[in-house]
């Protein structure tokens, strides 16, 4: 009998028995849980990845199917040139660019006040300072290509019951339906060598396991919506401070000729039941005011949505055979639009910490190699998180002082070459190791 043909009879054999032997079991599966289960399937092919998911996961080939998992929903997510380089490497790049829009000038502006600074492609060598996706498409075609790989294994709708740990890895209960691949039996019990824990800022796991963390409720609410302007948006990507807070419009569709961005724009908790009681008409205004008139008039608004803002650290990332990915780890505020970026970087270092040690016959549990990740992942995420939790607190303190020291900063910016390239290219995750 093959290897293939054994590996197959020993999967039902597991089925039957109600339990399945994986090497690494993700729970959560959103943007960041399947980027990780792509990344460690393109490190270590031969690796049995299993995804559990709470909500249904389209994996048909028809992307105008409803994705259901709430982080696939009508916001879009700003693309680094960092994480457009991984997404190459998984050979997903040539799918995800047809609905992209690339961003060829970053505007930021203190509402009521000097400051402002621009960051062009001019500045770039000529090269685009980031990416736009919705975040449907980017979900869908994460979702096709982990449907596409017999190594991985979605469970969706499933739950994680309980989790136990022992010196082999972790056991994971699980609680649902609907397998994928048609198989014949929904296990009972997951057995993985590493458990991954990437189900969101709110994390039901990282909080059963007693994982502390570090929180900073900025006591804003970010609501988002699409919205159509008179003029073309030619590609600029708009960051403006304003009292209530930033409001960011991220540029959608063909770059020369689209009037329309995606807004995120950012209101204090006590008025989020206000906005979201405009009318259409009434929301256009005091977006006009609050934005000015560099796009002209603004003449529509889609579905609104809103999501709570604060700042959410783990105090711990690694235990043995268990490591938190993505907002589980650590929870951004938008404003830099660096979470998804940063959280890109860390899947790509962990999966090539989790080869390293498959190379050298180590268990892909071993608390020693997943502390090694971290170590080298703490920089990157100190320097991330930190510029994300100052840049807001700064524009948002209505402090005279701190709002000439803001303004002469963006002004300096705007002087000093030097100065501008090393505060964007901080911002674009450009710092940062990828290789």
């Amino acid at each position: 009998m093959s290897a293939d043909r054994l590996e197959t009879s020993t999967h039902q054999a597991n089925y039957q028995e109600g339990s399945l032997q994986t090497d690494v079991a993700i729970v959560g599966g959103g943007m960041v849980g399947l980027s990780l289960a792509l990344l460690v399937a393109h490190k270590i092919p031969d690796a049995r990845i299993s995804i559990i998911e709470h909500y249904p996961l389209d994996t048909s080939q028809s992307h105008t199917k409803k994705m259901y998992q709430p982080s696939f929903d009508e916001r879009s997510t700003a693309i680094s040139s960092n994480s457009a380089t991984i997404f190459k490497q998984l050979g997903l790049w040539c799918d995800i660019q047809q609905h992209i829009t690339p961003i060829s000038r970053v505007h930021v502006t203190d509402r009521g006040h000097f400051g402002a600074t621009s960051y062009a492609e001019q500045d770039n060598n000529n090269q685009s300072l980031g990416f736009v996706v919705d975040n449907r498409w980017l979900g869908y075609c994460l979702a096709q290509k982990t449907a596409q790989l017999p190594n991985i294994e979605i469970f969706a709708p499933a739950n994680a019951k309980n989790i136990s740990f022992h010196s082999g890895g972790a056991t994971i209960e699980l609680d649902g339906s609907n397998v994928s691949r048609g198989a014949s039996h929904f296990p009972r019990e997951l057995n993985c060598d590493l458990l991954v824990v990437a189900d969101g800022a709110e994390s039901e796991l990282r909080q059963k396991m007693g994982i502390a963390t570090e929180e900073d409720d900025y006591h804003q609410v970010a609501v988002i919506a699409n919205v159509e302007f008179e003029h073309a948006h030619h590609g600029v990507a708009y960051e403006r401070f304003t009292e209530s807070g930033p409001l960011a419009l991220l540029p959608l569709g063909a770059r020369n000729s689209a009037s329309k961005s995606a807004l995120v724009w950012t209101t204090p908790k006590s008025k989020v039941d206000e906005v979201m009681g405009w009318d259409d008409h009434t929301f256009l205004t005091n977006l006009q005011s609050a934005f000015g008139y560099r796009l002209g008039h603004f003449t529509k608004v889609g579905e609104r949505h809103h999501y709570s803002l604060k700042c959410v650290i783990a105090k711990e990332q690694v235990r043995s055979s268990m490591v938190l990915m993505g907002n589980a780890a650590h929870y951004l505020h938008p404003v830099a639009g660096q979470g998804f970026n940063l959280a890109l970087r860390d899947c790509l270092h962990l999966s090539n910490q989790l080869a390293k040690q498959q190379q050298r016959g180590e268990p892909l549990g071993q608390l020693q190699g997943l502390q090694e990740y971290v170590a080298n992942q703490q920089s990157d995420q100190w320097l991330t998180v930190n510029m994300s939790h100052n840049f807001n607190r700064l524009f948002t303190n209505e402090n005279k002082a701190a709002q000439a020291l803001r303004n002469v900063g963006l002004l300096g910016l705007g002087l000093f070459q030097p100065a501008k390239d090393t505060f964007f290219n901080r911002m674009m995750g450009k710092g940062a190791r990828i290789f």
